[in-house]
Parts: C-alpha cells; sequence; structure tokens
C-alpha cells in the first residue's frame, strides 16, 4: 500500500517532465557528474569569489549514484521520481515495521506509517527541496529498524547493515546537527533497552557490546568525511575573540 501510495504522491508533486530544485543543492538529478565534481572539493570557486563548504564530502556516494544512473541513461525526471518514491516508501514501511516491533497492532503501525508521510514536518522538508533532509526521513526510521531488530535477536550483523545504509546516506551528515539527531536517536533507544534489561547479564553484556561495535564502526567507515570535516573546521573555531565578534556584531 505505502509503495502505491508514494507513487501516487509522486505523480501529483512531480509534474511529468519537470524536475525540482531548492535551497542551495539546485537540482542533484540533472548533470550529476557536474555536482560530483564540485561536492569532491571542499573548496567551491563556482560559487561567487569561491567558499570552503568542508561537509560537501557527504554527499559523494549520493552524487555518485546518481551519475551511474545517468550513464546507464536513466533520465532525470525518472530518477528523481525513483528517488521520491524511495524514501517515501522506505521511511513509511520503516515506521510501519518499527511500530509493529515496538509491538503496536496493525490498525495503529498503519496510521503511524500515514502519519509519517503526512505530518507537518515530513511535509515541510519535501517543500524545502532539501535532498539530504528528505534522505534523513528514510535514514532515520530504518537505521533505528535494523538497530531494533539486531537487539531483539541479538545479532551484531544488523549493524553492519546500519553502516552500509549510512555510507550511501552519508549526504545526510552535510549538516552536522543531522549527526547529532541520529545518534541521539540511537543512543535514547540503545539505553532504554539498557536499563530495562540490566539485571540480565547477558542481555546487558551483549548491548554495552553492541554500542561499542556501532560507534566503532561507524566512526571507523565514515573517517573518509569524518577527518576531513574536522581538520576543515578548525578555521572557524577560534578565529575571532569575544571583542572582535561585538565589534562585528
Amino acid at each position: 500500500f505505502f509503495t502505491i501510495l508514494s507513487l501516487f504522491l509522486s505523480w501529483i508533486w512531480l509534474p511529468v517532465g519537470q524536475l525540482v530544485g531548492g535551497g542551495d543543492v539546485g537540482i542533484p538529478t540533472y548533470l550529476p557528474q557536474r555536482a560530483l565534481e564540485v561536492v569532491s572539493y571542499s573548496w567551491w570557486e563556482t560559487q561567487a569569489t569561491g567558499t570552503s563548504n568542508p561537509a560537501s564530502f557527504t554527499a559523494i556516494p549520493f552524487y555518485s549514484i546518481l551519475a551511474i544512473l545517468d550513464m546507464l541513461g536513466i533520465g532525470p525526471d525518472v530518477t528523481q521520481r525513483g528517488l521520491f518514491v524511495l524514501i517515501l516508501a522506505g521511511g513509511a514501511i520503516s515506521i510501519y515495521f518499527l511500530a509493529k516491533e515496538f509491538e503496536f497492532g496493525y490498525k495503529t503501525s498503519f496510521l503511524a506509517g500515514l502519519f509519517y508521510i503526512f505530518n507537518l514536518t515530513s511535509l515541510s522538508v519535501w517543500h524545502r527541496g532539501v535532498h539530504n533532509a528528505m534522505l534523513m526521513l528514510l535514514l532515520m526510521p530504518l537505521s533505528l529498524l535494523l538497530i531494533a531488530r539486531g537487539v531483539k535477536n541479538k545479532k551484531y550483523l544488523s549493524i553492519i547493515w546500519v553502516n552500509i545504509i549510512s555510507i550511501l546516506a552519508s549526504y545526510v551528515y552535510g549538516t552536522p546537527a543531522y549527526i547529532f539527531a541520529i545518534w541521539l536517536l540511537w543512543l535514547v533507544f540503545l539505553l532504554i533497552k539498557l536499563k530495562l534489561n540490566f539485571k540480565l547479564q547477558k542481555e546487558r553484556k551483549f548491548i554495552i557490546t553492541y554500542i561499542l561495535v556501532l560507534f566503532i564502526s561507524w566512526i571507523g567507515l565514515n573517517a573518509w568525511w569524518l577527518l576531513h570535516f574536522l581538520e576543515s573546521s578548525k578555521q572557524f573555531v577560534g578565529q575571532f575573540d569575544t571583542a572582535e565578534l561585538h565589534q562585528r556584531s
């Protein structure tokens, strides 16, 4: 149902032959090879006299996938529609199964999936047209679903899937606030699970180990953009003292 609904919504929201762009991201599905060249460097010389964007590397997997689809002859309008359907359906289905994982009934889980598509926050994301925020709508529920099932079934394999999805959707992390938000979501869930099972030695040991493996593996597999982001951001830290900031304000 959610897939059919997402196809219908993409048909309404995306008129045939028209492309959606928003904010400072332009139109990602149009000439993605050029966009990939731009985000592959932290210095963007094409914007005014040039500007530093240390978070640009996070978009490389996203634009690489779009560039491959473009080279295969898939048009930008088809790619755009497919991306919208993937995020809408993937997010709603993830929320449905996540609600089921929390032992809600069919009707409540179904309504949760619908609400995830049509709540005002999600709709505002689509209205702005910023694609890393759109990907966040898919990454948050899907990653939490994988973690919830991994903890429930005591399977470390779920961490591998979480990291794979995190790399493919690393464009999300171009906004540092989203890094905090996703890790807050994961840790709150895992710490609640730890508290509920703290008296059970095997469960307690598994959850603590799970958290450590998830954190270390995420840091290691995302080091390719994380280290560059931290290094490039140094120029913004301590550049002005308090007196200078008051003079400039």
